[in-house]
């Protein structure tokens, strides 16, 4: 996908199925550039696979990634994840 958003409109660039990606860009949000992103990444792709595997509860692997990371996030700005669960 271009940087420029005017270019996502160009049909010479957008081609195939990269204008499926295209209409989702509006609904899409980027992930925050965090510094302890890359962590925070590797840490939620192990608990999905725990999750999905059911060696743990989704709450155990939201309190995993919280173990894991937090430490790393404080020292860049008082943040404190937030693990909710979905409304019923």
């Amino acid at each position: 996908m271009p940087t420029y958003t005017s270019l996502l409109k160009d049909p010479q660039l957008i081609t195939g199925n990269m204008k499926f990606f295209a209409n989702l860009l509006p609904y899409s949000e980027s992930r925050p550039p965090l510094p302890a992103g890359a962590q925070l990444w590797a840490a939620l792709m192990t608990a999905q696979q725990g999750v999905t595997i059911s060696s743990e509860t989704p709450q155990q692997a939201a309190q995993s990634v919280q173990q894991q990371v937090q430490p790393d996030m404080q020292q860049y700005c008082p943040y404190q994840m937030q693990w909710q669960r979905p409304a019923k």
